[in-house]
């Protein structure tokens, strides 16, 4: 096995890439290879990482100008996102896994939302329901009622009921 802490570490396992970057022709195959070694230090829910060039470049056994170069077109086609962290390493972030996490979130709030919605329009319904049938119902003599409005007996309230 390799003496490379990093190497050791991170080749048991296994590591989700988008066919989309194993399938763009405009990548390198080194440059694929240095994006795989971004994925696999990306585990789990995270989609940032701290590992330096020079690790990747012992893990792939590349030089270090190779794998600067190769992170300068992953950042330029906005495969990754590289934020400064003074003389240590970059804080590298894997914009796919961004995405989709972020979208998770969008779809499970925007769920949420949808269900306190049908509940309030639920709850609006059962109050509306009560609301109208809470009126005091009057009871009518029909047969006087017919006969007053036909015509046939004078009009009085107090016949009605």
């Amino acid at each position: 096995m390799s003496n490379n802490k990093f190497v050791e570490s991170n080749s048991k396992g296994q590591t989700y890439i988008d066919n989309a970057y194993l399938y763009d022709t405009r990548l390198t195959s080194t440059e694929k290879t240095v994006y795989a070694v971004l994925c696999s230090a990306c585990y789990g829910d995270k989609c940032e990482t701290y590992v330096g060039q020079l690790t990747i470049a012992k893990a792939i056994n590349k030089s270090l100008r190779t794998v600067q170069r190769s992170i300068k077109t992953l950042k330029g086609f906005s495969y990754i996102q590289i934020k400064r962290r003074g003389s240590i390493s970059n804080i590298t972030t894997i914009i796919s896994k961004q995405m989709r996490k972020t979208g998770q979130k969008v779809i499970s709030t925007v769920k949420s939302a949808y269900k306190a919605y049908k509940q309030k329009i639920n709850i609006d319904k059962q109050e509306k329901k009560t609301l109208f049938n809470s009126f005091k119902q009057r009871n009518y003599n029909f047969k006087n009622l017919e006969n007053m409005l036909l015509g046939n007996e004078e009009y009085d309230p107090e016949k009605l009921e």
